[in-house]
């Protein structure tokens, strides 16, 4: 299935993007269609880079969760993925939590992608896309030693929400009316 018959595929959010390094990523919203290009990218993590997203060891995704995390519906279920050339590098999304105006937050960069701004681009556009969604709030639980997303978050303003650490994952939370700025589109 193309973009173009895709319902509902936001296809004005496609941008070229300069890193912070100097370096360019493609970036668009998630399809379907990048079933086997998201079991790749979990296939290139490192134990740790898992067990920081998933809070354990997993050696694959299974088929279900590879759908569910391809298959979104672009309103309370949203991932954008960057690339460069055709290999997925990150991906960060959102997920309304079904009361409210909240939703959660979650990300990954491949390993080899760290450090260049993957992550804080991803919350960008993922703030200013739930802002067209009628979303004003983050939230993320994140593990207290995942140090490289504590620093993203605490970085675009979160703060945590209580002062206990529950087996060691911090619950996080972000008014991204305040912090949402427009996204450079580049394409």
């Amino acid at each position: 299935m193309t973009t173009a018959t895709l319902p509902g595929y936001p296809s004005a959010w496609v941008i070229d993007t300069v890193l912070t390094d100097g370096g360019a990523a493609h970036i668009r919203p998630i399809r379907p269609g990048d079933a086997n290009a998201h079991r790749a990218f979990f296939a290139r993590q490192s134990q740790q880079s898992v067990y920081f997203r998933f809070f354990g060891p997993r050696s694959a995704l299974t088929d279900r969760e590879v759908t569910h995390f391809t298959t979104v519906d672009y309103h309370d279920r949203m991932a954008f993925v960057a690339f460069l050339g055709g290999e997925m590098i990150a991906v960060g999304r959102y997920e309304h939590l079904g009361h409210g105006d909240e939703a959660e937050v979650a990300f990954a960069v491949a390993d080899e992608h760290q450090g260049r701004g993957l992550a804080t681009l991803l919350l960008a556009y993922l703030a200013t896309y739930a802002m067209t969604q009628g979303i004003t709030r983050f939230s993320a639980d994140t593990l207290i030693d995942n140090r490289r997303m504590l620093q993203v978050f605490e970085g675009a303003g979160f703060t945590r929400v209580s002062r206990s650490i529950e087996y060691g994952v911090v619950h996080l939370a972000f008014d991204i009316r305040s912090a949402v700025t427009e996204v450079p589109r580049l394409s």
